[in-house]
């Protein structure tokens, strides 16, 4: 089954998608993908990748690609994650950074599964909600 976690229509007409693999294929390995389609929905390209960060990177240059940004602020709807319990947006991961020679700072390259609620004071486990930013203001 794939989930998708974003998706991107090009003002020439093609796309790109993220989604994830559940459960992950090749031994586990390969956990996420991003395909791209050509203007009539039909796939172009397909890569699969072992972690979170090489996939959004991935996507990351596809977009620039195409000569636009990532989550740009106009986008209202966004992804958020909520504590199981208490419904908090004060949850935080274990994770770990990998330094980007070429860009000079730090790229997340995992996060860890353990979640924890700053409001609980304890171990959690994560919903995720998709909101209107512009409901939230």
């Amino acid at each position: 089954m794939e989930i998708t976690l974003v998706q991107r229509k090009f003002k020439d007409g093609t796309s790109v998608s993220v989604d994830e693999l559940v459960p992950p294929v090749l031994d586990g390995r390969i956990r996420f993908i991003i395909n791209t389609f050509d203007k009539a929905g039909k796939l172009t390209y397909t890569n699969g990748y072992t972690n979170e960060a090489g996939c959004f990177k991935g996507y990351s240059d596809i977009v620039e690609a195409h000569g636009e940004k990532l989550a740009s602020n106009d986008d209202p709807y966004k992804k958020r994650p909520e504590c199981s319990s208490c419904r908090s947006d004060q949850v935080t991961l274990d994770a770990s950074a990998i330094w980007d020679h070429d860009k000079q700072f730090w790229v997340l390259f995992n996060a860890f599964d353990q979640a924890y609620c700053e409001k609980c004071g304890g171990q959690t486990t994560l919903d995720w909600r998709t909101i209107n930013w512009e409901d939230e203001k």
